[in-house]
């Protein structure tokens, strides 16, 4: 039953993923930043207790943002968790690029 269970929210966590994959999408057409499209997700020492899961840019090989997995499980029955997610990585990615100008 718990394997079951942890199965689930796995598989959760990964439509939570895909939603995260498709907003990075947009924002790199948005930005016409086409690297967006290759951040990738990472578990690092940081991430406390791996409750986090970071956005990690492998092109300048540092961490974009960080975000709760139980955020990225919840967010595909949750429209206000998805609401949140998405404009959290918005303003992450939006703040990261322009950091980088400076």
């Amino acid at each position: 039953m718990v394997d079951q269970e942890k199965e689930g929210y796995e598989k959760q966590e990964e439509v939570g993923k895909q939603f995260i994959k498709e907003t990075l999408a947009t924002l790199a057409t948005r930005l016409k930043q086409p690297d967006i499209d290759k951040f990738e997700f990472l578990i690092t020492d940081q991430d406390f207790d791996r409750d986090q899961v970071s956005i990690f840019d492998p092109k300048n090989r540092k961490v974009v943002t960080k975000l709760a997995r139980n955020d990225l499980a919840d967010c595909s029955t949750t429209p206000v968790v998805r609401r949140k997610l998405g404009d959290e990585v918005d303003t992450a990615v939006q703040t990261y690029y322009a950091t980088k100008k400076k």
